[in-house]
């Protein structure tokens, strides 16, 4: 066994009581802080000092606790922070592909080499497969807009429209109306309801076996058009909106509150507010739940190539993090700040992941396999919406997409 794999078994094993240990650390660092600061505010030894005083909570923590490699890791974060990996504007993104980031003024479409173009008066929206048109809501309305701007139809609904998704076969779109789920056409015809109550949890499509390429715009057949989705009660159904059937239901053990398909269809992860739950296409649970502490939810998104799972987690000690979740288990920290996470995203091509940073007026760009690597952008929210301030107007990540 060479350096290297070790240092990868070493990362991806699962430590003991790794969340209560990192808080500990964390708590043990600020109180050093605040007791520097006010002892020497602003001369240049407090700095100096400070890291004398992370150094020694990093010692400390290692010596105490079984998860020493893991909190080295956060010490090193805190006196090494990536700032001259900060921008000061989204000049380009990392890696192909279009954002689709949504402010207080609408939707813009970010492209690769960081130009955007705002879309109109609208909220919620998401892309369609390719990217050819985003599905988007304004009060009870329900519209298709491509990246120009352009309305290519509408429909009317009774309740406040939110969350629509575009199915990956090109012909559905699903959409919250109230407290309804309703399905139209990919053409904005044949608007239907699905199910007068159910959860106000953003649905779901199941990926297609076999992914539309460049220019294939429709797909249909017998369990083309699968949608996932939280009922009232919290069960999870998986439905077949063309025929109408039932395929599987999942009762979670907490309220679920975010769910995100495997690439293929092979399996659905639910998002609990205790815990994550991962179901292969069936329906039935692929292992033991993952479960952390209630008040630690955040958001996940599935790799669009691969079975890897990216999580956003809040801890009690009021830091966020973002976690890789590998198959049979394991995970790997790769990004960790002070206050909430919002919003992730996984590029295209699955090499980088994107999370929105309120408190810092940040987005950052991480790239899996090289965490050090990570890039902010900042000043986020005067980029998207001139002259709005505050984590309350920091704009929405609503999906990276393909290339035009």
């Amino acid at each position: 066994m060479n350096e290297d794999r070790l240092k990868r078994l070493l990362d991806s094993a699962p430590v003991p009581e790794e969340e209560q240990v990192e808080e500990r650390s964390w708590r043990l660092l600020e109180t050093a802080f605040e007791d520097h600061r006010a002892a020497s505010p602003g001369h240049p030894r407090a700095r100096r000092g400070l890291i004398a005083l992370a150094g020694a909570g990093a010692a400390l923590a290692l010596v105490l606790t079984p998860a020493g490699a893991k909190v080295s890791d956060l010490i090193a974060r805190v006196v090494s922070p990536a700032e001259k990996n900060t921008s000061s504007s989204l000049r380009k993104l990392p890696t192909g592909g279009r954002l689709l980031v949504e402010s207080a003024k609408g939707p813009w479409i970010v492209q690769s080499d960081g130009s955007r173009r705002r879309l109109g008066a609208y909220g919620q929206a998401s892309w369609s497969p390719h990217g050819l048109y985003v599905a988007a809501a304004r009060g009870n309305e329900l519209a298709a807009v491509d990246p120009l701007g352009a309305v290519h139809w509408a429909v009317s609904s009774a309740g406040w429209v939110s969350d629509p998704r575009w199915s990956t076969s090109g012909v559905r779109v699903a959409y919250l109306s109230g407290a309804s789920l309703r399905v139209t056409a990919g053409d904005g015809t044949a608007d239907r309801l699905i199910d007068p109550a159910v959860a106000k949890v953003a649905p779901a499509w199941r990926p297609l076996r076999h992914p539309l390429v460049p220019g294939q715009t429709l797909a249909t057949g017998p369990g083309t058009n699968v949608l996932a989705y939280v009922s009232a009660d919290g069960t999870v159904r998986a439905i077949n909106t063309d025929s109408g059937r039932t395929l599987w239901t999942y009762r979670p053990p907490q309220t679920p509150i975010e769910l995100a398909w495997l690439p293929h269809g092979d399996g659905l992860a639910i998002l609990t507010s205790a815990s994550l739950v991962e179901l292969n296409g069936s329906g039935a649970p692929l292992a033991p739940a993952r479960s952390f502490s209630p008040d630690s939810r955040g958001a996940i998104a599935a790799s669009p190539t691969d079975r890897r799972i990216a999580e956003i987690r809040r801890l009690r000690s009021g830091r966020s993090v973002l976690l890789l979740l590998h198959p049979k288990g394991a995970s790997q920290r790769l990004f960790s700040g002070p206050g909430s996470f919002r919003d992730l995203a996984w590029s295209p091509d699955g090499r980088w992941l994107v999370l929105g940073w309120p408190g810092a007026d940040q987005l950052v760009f991480v790239q899996p396999g090289h965490p050090r690597s990570a890039q902010a952008i900042a000043n986020i929210t005067r980029q998207f919406d001139p002259g709005g301030s505050g984590p309350d107007r920091f704009p929405r990540l609503n999906g990276w997409c393909c290339a035009p």
